[in-house]
């Protein structure tokens, strides 16, 4: 079964390298590519806003070309494009270096053969199609975490926040869970009202792992003070070392004051009971 034929941009200044790459590019596949060649970074980006590739070979040192700061440009035009350097240096830093700003592969042009240049290419689209695949779930998982009406956390066991979603955010009177993270660098004294509370949650944590309906007074950013039940558990390495706390809060406020109602009502009921000279008594209607 034949493959499909590869739809390859190739961003090169010099004839000659191209002369030397496309038939190396021609025999390693059985269906020779459609190779695109274009000699300046702007028509590269002209070409990749307006067409479909499969993967670019992109020149290291173009003359209207800024190196590294070359691939964030061609990124940006097609994030769903893998990216492969050419270079004529055989630097292992330098690779590392151009990996690193977002590159799938960086190729040394004059070591180049059919069957290096096939593997190398194949790997590059089959890695970055994971990569783009993982980030599909991501933005998926988090716009779920984000519309969620419960408070999510990830906390570090000193008490920074490592994660918090837009309801727990909204709950504690925060524009955004960036924000939030920024701005309560220690649970323990910023939110809590009780002295000592987070110490308890911890010592709870500690014997426990899990954690259900742990009822706090909390601040508000605005300084006002709500209830809050927390679930959470203990999430640990192999070796069994905490790595840190996650869960849910809810906000329990309105049942908090429901409750500490009926107890101030019940409490009046029984002082005018006992204080009135008339002898009162209930009695069911059997």
């Amino acid at each position: 079964m034949l493959e499909k034929a590869l739809r390859i941009l190739v961003i090169e200044h010099d004839p000659a390298s191209v002369g030397k790459l496309r038939p190396v590019l021609e025999q390693a596949w059985e269906s020779p590519p459609e190779i695109v060649w274009v000699t300046s970074v702007a028509e590269g980006l002209q070409r990749l806003s307006r067409e479909g590739f499969d993967v670019v070979l992109l020149e290291f040192f173009l003359p209207d070309g800024a190196g590294l700061g070359t691939l964030p440009l061609v990124r940006n035009a097609a994030p769903r494009v893998p990216v492969v350097v050419l270079g004529r240096l055989d630097d292992e830093a330098l690779a590392l270096e151009i990996v690193h700003a977002g590159a799938q592969e960086y190729l040394v042009i004059d070591q180049l053969d059919a069957r290096l240049l096939r593997r190398s290419l194949r790997y590059a689209i089959e890695r970055h199609a994971a990569e783009m695949a993982l980030l599909e779930a991501e933005a998926r998982y988090r716009e779920v975490f984000d519309h969620l009406t419960e408070g999510i956390f990830r906390t570090t066991p000193e008490g920074r926040y490592l994660m918090a979603n837009r309801a727990l955010a909204r709950l504690y009177g925060y524009s955004s869970p960036e924000e939030l993270i920024r701005s309560i660098t220690n649970i323990g004294d910023t939110l809590y009202v009780q002295p000592g509370r987070r110490e308890e949650f911890m010592r709870l944590m500690e014997q426990h792992e899990v954690l259900t309906n742990f009822e706090s007074a909390v601040f508000r950013r605005d300084g006002r003070i709500i209830w809050i039940s927390e679930n959470c558990r203990a999430v640990r390495d192999g070796s069994g070392k905490l790595l840190y706390y996650e869960g849910t809060v809810r906000d329990i406020t309105e049942r908090r004051l429901a409750e500490e109602r009926l107890r101030n009502s019940e409490a009046l009921y029984h002082s005018l009971v006992e204080t009135i000279p008339q002898n009162i008594f209930r009695k069911d209607l059997h």
